[in-house]
């Protein structure tokens, strides 16, 4: 989740904080909340744990028996852990890839010589 779908994230969840019987697309929670509404979509179409869709209306509600039972606290807890997950390991990533190469080239440079 980047730092932009977690704002949206955070203020979607708010709305239905306020308003937990809400039935909304996209472009209508737009107006309310004051953000695209395409990564509203995206946002609600990729988080079912937090989101529920649904198809004969083609809107989305708050998701009341996924793993978070619709506790909206707990969810904005963990849609901040996603982020911090993810900037963790993009954070340690290069340096996991840097060491990597340095063993590579440390054998590589090993087997020719010998």
């Amino acid at each position: 989740m980047s730092n932009q779908s977690l704002e949206v994230t955070l203020k979607i969840l708010d709305y239905f904080k306020e308003n937990p019987d809400a039935r909304v697309r996209p472009l209508s929670l737009s107006n309310e909340i004051d953000a695209d509404p395409i990564i509203i979509d995206r946002v609600l179409s990729k988080y079912y744990k937090f989101f529920l869709y649904l198809p004969t209306e083609k809107q989305y509600k708050l998701n009341r028996s996924g793993k978070f039972k619709g506790d909206v606290v707990t969810m904005k807890i963990h849609a901040e852990e996603l982020v911090k997950e993810k900037n963790f390991f993009q954070k340690y990533w290069y340096y996991i890839t840097l060491t990597g190469l340095l063993i590579a080239t440390y054998l590589l440079l090993y087997f020719l010589d010998g």
